[in-house]
């Protein structure tokens, strides 16, 4: 080992020794095969040779082989995976498993991730690897720790259905996350089997919460947003906090304060510290009892691991003091991390644990230097004696270095986490290096008052308690403004492609003028593509029809315009109203500012965020056209100006004619029975290459006649699944295939890529891949 890598060693070995576990789970993962007993063996061989003279770097390799045999031995086996995930049909299956997580409810159904025992699909045989299940279904009275058999419906995690969509497989394989769904249509389709140890502390965990989550609460506006954010900043509970308040926070840089962490149980540790010692207990005890405390925050606030992590530090850096041993953060965060993946090797792929460790990490190397030259910057002269200087310039230092020591700790901080949040999230806040000087200190004053509210409310103060939560309503406010003034810096925040996201992604992922997204809910959001010239290599605007869902929107739509469109999109069309189609829309002006939004005669607004957008909206019926670019040109079809109020949405749907050069795409969104009639009775003679259909929820489409009359060579239909027509109708595939007809059907091929290429039309399929060309004709 070279001279400076075995000091480093020397003074840090918990540090690498961590290191060296990450590497050997990766190995695990990446297909290292080595049995558990052997790598323990190889470990204690090891362990005995680093006790001799310049052996002890021996310890390295021996960690990464125990980790990688304790990881294969703790991993689901691949093939068994790759079962499950085969069936993206719903199918038959029993389960038995043990509930560790409660999910929040969607749709009046209980969520709950339950740890597998045994899993048997389709009548096939038992299989009894360790995996995680999502099941939901009228559950209610279920706890944390009971063990449970049902009957019921699985669907493994489906792959990317759109170009730029994250793939969920990977990462729950790696980091340990439900890898299938599970539903149970009846109660009665589960029954319980007894509970295991764990349940009942997790669950006396969460009643805790709730009451102290009552008691920073109590006396204050239930309705008011500073309740939510309190709540999120004491004891991480976001889920009331509203969009534009976890926007502000998350574009300033401060959403780690509503994730409970080592930031939280400092603060925590020193606000107990401070009560302590005015309490008169003594180091000792005292530090006894505040490792306690921070492992009982920890529990109460769930265990995530930046908390469990912080809580272990905080017992080993306190530790120090007893043993009169300086405890140093590098060896700190390693033996974190060693008790952390020892436990859950899974751990080392969860974004929480990276996060918190590459924020550690930089901390502890970084910090220190910074540190030292702001000291120098800010001391005074040093051949001054230190009783000469003025009291009014030691208030100075003192408060320069208190806010400069928070300047270094967040430029260190974000320097760990800003390649992450890159790498995952397409997120850049250099914002947050200054807005953490106002943040940080507001925080410890919030978190202080929560701690003497919570600490006087078990005694029974109750007023002191209320009194406490009315003084920290108006510090929450401050802190709510201050991030908000602070995400509003100009280049404080950029929102970025992922780098993630760009991985495989050669030439061909900017080949789409227009792309059909599979939303999975009726029509799919589309895209289109101008250039401010007539090549691709110009400066593209884009121009999208609908968003989506909110989940559709965050899963397909999101990342494709970060990629393509990263701050402004020239215009957005809202076909009609309807939830499927515009429930992303408050996220979608959030990200993106909005050159242009037309819609048709159904609604009046577009909500939410429409006032957030910056433009009026402009009402279109047909005839409207519109050149976006040299070869890209937008006519709207449907629906007439004079339409009166229909009683369905899907029946005042924008239908948009769309030409690519001489080729033209008409999109009738989830049009139905009557806007086709329409269409036949008023315009008469229309034809198009290329027909994106909808499902009409409550009426049928696609009707012969309307397809012989419009003669389109490629059909794009999507169905969804409450619509009355239901999927693409045999007969009408029938009549497509007789007619010479491409049918797309989007259950099959996901999303639609559409671009030209020399004299012809190109669609592809973007999950089984089928191309068509189609020839010009006009």
């Amino acid at each position: 080992m070279p001279d400076l890598l075995y000091r480093l060693f020397r003074r840090d070995p918990l540090f690498f020794m961590a290191w060296s576990a990450f590497l050997g789970i990766l190995g695990a993962f990446a297909g290292l095969p080595i049995p558990l007993w052997l790598a323990a063996g190889f470990f204690s061989g090891f362990l005995m040779l680093a006790r001799l003279p310049g052996w002890s770097g021996i310890i390295l390799p021996g960690t990464a082989l125990l980790f990688a045999g304790w990881t294969d031995h703790r991993k689901c086996d691949p093939a068994t995976l790759a079962l499950v995930w085969s069936h993206e049909e719903a199918v038959p299956a029993e389960l038995e498993g043990t509930i560790v997580r409660r999910m929040e409810a969607d749709r009046g159904r209980s969520r709950f991730w339950v740890q597998v025992r045994g899993l048997r699909i389709a009548e096939g045989p038992w299989l009894r690897e360790p995996l995680i299940c999502q099941v939901s279904g009228p559950l209610p009275g279920l706890r944390l720790g009971e063990r449970v058999r049902a009957t019921g419906m699985l669907k493994g995690l489906a792959p990317p259905r759109n170009p730029g969509e994250r793939g969920r497989r990977g990462y729950a394989r790696a980091a340990n996350q439900a890898v299938a769904d599970f539903l149970i249509a009846a109660p009665h389709r589960l029954s319980r089997e007894g509970r295991d140890w764990p349940g009942p502390v997790l669950e006396f965990a969460e009643a805790t919460r709730d009451r102290l989550s009552r008691t920073i609460l109590n006396g204050l506006p239930p309705d008011a947003e500073e309740a939510a954010l309190l709540n999120g900043m004491v004891l991480g509970v976001t889920a009331d906090i509203s969009p534009e308040s976890e926007e502000a926070f998350r574009r300033s840089g401060g959403m780690h304060l509503f994730s409970v962490s080592g930031l939280h149980v400092g603060i925590f540790g020193s606000v107990a510290w401070l009560i302590l010692r005015v309490l008169g207990v003594s180091r000792r005890p005292a530090i006894g009892v505040i490792v306690l405390l921070g492992g009982a925050y920890a529990l109460v606030t769930g265990l995530p691991s930046p908390a469990v992590r912080a809580a272990i530090m905080l017992g080993v850096f306190l530790g120090g003091f007893v043993v009169r041993r300086q405890p140093r953060v590098l060896n700190s965060a390693g033996l974190a991390a060693l008790v952390i993946l020892a436990f859950d090797p899974h751990q080392a792929f969860s974004i929480g644990f990276q996060l918190s460790f590459a924020v550690l990490v930089a901390i502890g190397i970084l910090d220190g230097p910074m540190r030292s030259v702001t000291r120098r910057f800010l001391a005074p002269d040093p051949f001054i004696p230190a009783s000469l200087v003025p009291r009014w310039r030691r208030r100075v230092q003192f408060s320069g270095q208190y806010f400069a020591d928070i300047v270094t700790v967040s430029a260190a901080a974000f320097a760990g986490s800003g390649p992450l949040l890159w790498w995952y999230f397409g997120t850049v806040t250099p914002a947050g290096i200054v807005a953490n000087c106002a943040l940080i200190p507001l925080s410890w004053l919030v978190m202080a008052l929560a701690t003497l509210s919570m600490l006087t409310g078990a005694c029974g103060l109750g007023p002191l308690s209320i009194a406490c939560n009315q003084i920290n309503l108006p510090l929450v406010g401050l802190a709510k403004q201050s991030a908000a003034l602070f995400a509003a810096l100009p280049g404080g925040h950029f929102e970025v492609a992922p780098a993630a996201d760009l991985l495989g992604q050669g030439p061909e992922a900017d080949r789409a003028e227009m792309i059909v997204f599979d939303s999975g809910l009726g029509c799919g959001p589309q895209a289109l593509r101008s250039w401010s010239g007539g090549e691709a290599g110009a400066r593209a605007g884009v121009w999208l029809i609908d968003c989506g869902d909110e989940a559709g929107y965050s899963r397909a739509v999101r990342p494709w315009l970060l990629r393509h469109a990263p701050h402004r999109l020239e215009g957005f069309f809202a076909t009609h109203a309807d939830r499927a189609h515009l429930g992303g829309y408050g996220k979608l002006a959030r990200d993106f500012s909005i050159r242009r939004r037309l819609t048709g005669v159904g609604f009046e607004e577009l909500e939410p965020g429409a006032a957030r957008a910056g433009t009026a909206l402009e009402k279109v019926s047909a005839g409207a056209c519109w050149s976006p670019g040299p070869r890209l040109g937008i006519e709207v079809v449907f629906p007439p100006a004079d339409l009166q109020g229909q009683s369905r949405p899907d029946d005042e749907c924008l239908v948009l004619l769309i030409s690519l050069g001489p080729w033209r795409v008409l999109s009738m969104a989830d049009s139905g029975f009557k806007t086709e009639k329409w269409i036949l009775r008023n315009r008469p003679g229309l034809r198009a290459d290329v027909l994106v259909m909808g499902r009409h929820g409550s009426d049928f489409c696609g009707l012969p006649e309307f397809l012989d009359e419009i003669a389109p060579r490629a059909v794009i239909a999507n169905s969804a699944p409450f619509a009355a027509s239901g999927t693409v109708l045999e007969t009408t595939r029938a009549s497509l295939r007789k007619a010479g007809i491409t049918l797309f059907d989007q259950e099959v091929c996901g999303a639609v890529e559409i671009w030209r290429e020399q004299e012809n039309l190109v669609l592809r399929g973007f999950i089984d891949g089928v191309m068509v060309k189609i020839e010009r004709r006009y």
